[in-house]
């Protein structure tokens, strides 16, 4: 997806379920598109052109329509290659990586003095091959990897820097048939203002929602085996077809005096989808045995209440208090197909004669309900520290995975309860804060927290499906206990010093991942036990109203492990450093400007995610994701 035209970004750490609903467990970013202005009619360009063939621009146009209404346009176009370097014998193109083009028109109007309505419409293409993957022995020492017995599972040997990232970002497999990504959604939403009086407000939001999804040849590659007498690549051409849509309805009452603000209200969600996820085992533009996951209906239902007040207990202490009551309802009709025949339009058609095997369903239904609450004190020493205390808990639903358990009806390939169901995440939270905000333009946060996790939700790529495809398993508990500093120090009027600094205990406390491996000890995945964040800011001017600003910012992070618990295996990304510099010219006017920029200097490529093939390790490859390598470009824009 492509975020543009935005008003801001807010970055909320810790359960946010009171407000935002369940799956905010650990905190949220709330990305929030401008509104239409209605005091006058201005507009603006954005360009970036850059390596890899990155293409992107942003146009937008406010235009005010009468002095109770406006209306607010904007267009964005997001392109550029891939970072992987093709197979050289490869048939295939994987180009372009990336090719989205989205567009939003918004509406603000002001029915009475008392009421104002936002409606937004938006349509998004996005298409690409999307590839991402490449060997998991392109960074790791695959061969020297040994099935676990006991303990704590396996740790490959890291190679990546003995190797160049051109290498490193190498496909060293030939595909088996050409990547197509066809996705596209739109959406449209309403929101809906009204004053009744000076105190208390009603605000209605309503959505809905529709993604279409076409992905042909989603994991061309499921990993290599390793034999006596050579390497065998495991390779399916895949497609997944599904159509999603979904709709969302709050009413919210906001009550507001002197000592304190009260906000309340009700929640609806609704989302239905229909999906083919199937596997080729004949050749391109052949009909061919396959394996596939029909499902058809797939239905998520939630219902919440919610409330949440602050109050003024003294001139100088306030308490917060809120609570939230949500009920899930989730469902799915499916089968596992077995050796049928692929016709038109990719239509299932059973054949007694060349397939004897009955489908096999695949139906799940599960409910859950859950109260979140939070409780926080704040406390104004002077009017430059705050101390503050916060309690609060979080939720994320439970689910199903691919599969059919022993017991149930035309269930012919059956597995355990615990592989095909997975329990809601719970989190309770502990913080302590200090925020300091002084006259010599020295901004300080110091923040202590304690997270404690029952039923930690762990999602893999796995072969249970009988295809790579994501499971998700509860981890037992986990505890997160962390020290965050974050600075800012105006140093001059023309430099600024950013400083941010984090400390972080994450382990599991109960994880009895099989019967020979326990994790207990063990860090939770990309949790580095140290970081730091320095960046730094500087302007020159140029004695005509016009500046040119520097800005350079770097991160440093502890080593960090990512588990796969399809192969049992910790993958360790060892620590690293990646800096950012820019260099941006504004006219004197502040209506255009043009900059020059690299991301990631130092070209370092790190784990995103990693896990062995359909077999056991050290007898098998598969397949890893990892960040962005070295880019740079120039971006511009203008406005009017």
């Amino acid at each position: 997806m492509s975020f543009f035209d935005l008003d801001q970004v807010e970055i909320l750490r810790g359960p946010q379920g009171t407000l935002y609903g369940r799956n905010a467990t650990a905190g949220l970013v709330n990305v929030i598109s401008a509104k239409p202005t209605i005091d006058e009619m201005y507009g603006s360009f954005d360009a970036t052109l850059g390596d890899y063939g990155r293409r992107q621009a942003t146009a937008m146009l406010n235009v005010p329509i009468s002095d109770k209404a406006a209306i607010r346009a904007a267009i964005n176009v997001d392109r550029r290659d891939t970072y992987l370097n093709k197979h050289p014998e490869s048939a295939y193109d994987i180009d372009p990586g990336k090719d989205n083009m989205s567009a939003r028109l918004s509406g603000l109007f002001e029915l009475s003095d008392d009421i104002s309505l936002l409606v937004r419409g938006d349509y998004s293409s996005i298409e690409g091959s999307a590839r991402s993957d490449v060997k998991l022995s392109n960074f790791y020492d695959v061969l020297n990897t040994f099935p676990p017995e006991s303990g704590k599972g396996v740790n490959p040997t890291y190679i990546a820097d003995q190797k160049s990232s051109d290498e490193l970002r190498t496909v060293s497999w030939q595909d088996t048939m050409q990547r197509t990504n066809d996705n596209s959604t739109w959406g449209a939403m309403a929101e809906l203002n009204w004053t009744i009086n000076s105190q208390l407000t009603m605000t209605y939001l309503g959505s809905y929602r529709e993604f279409t999804r076409r992905e042909d040849n989603i994991t061309g590659y499921l990993g290599s085996v390793v034999l006596p007498f050579g390497i065998i690549d495991i390779s399916n051409p895949q497609l997944f077809h599904g159509d999603y849509e979904q709709s969302s309805n709050e009413l919210r009452f906001t009550y507001t005096t002197d000592s304190m603000n009260l906000q309340g209200g009700i929640y609806a969600f609704s989302e239905e989808s229909a999906i083919k996820f199937l596997i080729y085992q004949g050749e391109e533009g052949q009909d061919g045995y396959i394996f596939g996951f029909p499902q058809d209906p797939t239905k998520s239902d939630s219902v919440a209440i919610f409330g949440q007040g602050s109050f003024d207990l003294s001139d100088k202490l306030s308490l917060t208090a809120g609570a939230r009551y949500t009920q899930d309802e989730k469902s799915r009709v499916g089968a596992v197909v077995n050796h049928v025949t692929l016709e038109e339009e990719l239509n299932f058609t059973y054949d007694p004669v060349t397939n004897p095997i009955p489908d096999s369903l695949n139906n799940a239904e599960v409910d859950y309900n859950e109260l979140t609450w939070k409780l926080g004190l704040d406390y104004d020493i002077n009017d430059d520290i705050l101390l503050y205390g916060l309690i609060s808990t979080g939720y994320k639903a439970g689910g199903f995975n691919d599969g059919c358990i022993e017991g149930m009806q035309d269930c012919n390939s059956p597995l355990p309860e615990e592989a095909v169901y997975y329990d809601p995440e719970t989190l309770t939270a502990y913080e302590l804060g200090l925020k300091l905000e002084l006259d010599n333009g020295l901004r300080t946060f110091i923040n202590v927290f304690h997270y404690d996790y029952q039923d930690l939700q762990l999602s893999n790529v796995s072969e249970i499906c009988g295809g790579s495809c994501q499971v998700t398993s509860n981890a037992g508990k986990a505890e997160v206990d962390g020290i965050e500093l974050e600075s800012r120090y105006y140093i001059t009027a023309y430099d600024k010093l950013n400083v941010a600094l984090t400390w972080l205990n994450a382990e599991y406390t109960d994880y009895q991942l099989n019967d020979t491996v326990n994790l207990k000890g063990e860090k939770l995945n990309r949790s580095p036990e140290y970081t730091a964040i320095v960046s730094y800011q500087h302007i020159f001017e140029l004695g005509n109203g016009a500046d040119i600003e520097f800005d350079i910012s770097s991160r440093w992070s502890d080593e960090y492990s990512i588990l796969s618990t399809s192969s049992v295996s910790q993958f360790v990304q060892p620590s690293f450093h990646k800096t950012d510099v820019a260099l941006t010219y504004r006219a004197p006017e502040r209506d255009w400007y043009v900059q020059a920029y690299v991301k990631n200097i130092e070209d370092e490529l790190t784990v995103s995610n990693a896990s062995f093939g359909p077999a056991f390790p050290g007898l098998a490859d598969g397949t890893l994701t990892f960040s962005d390598p070295r880019t740079a470009g120039v971006r511009f824009g203008l406005e009017f």
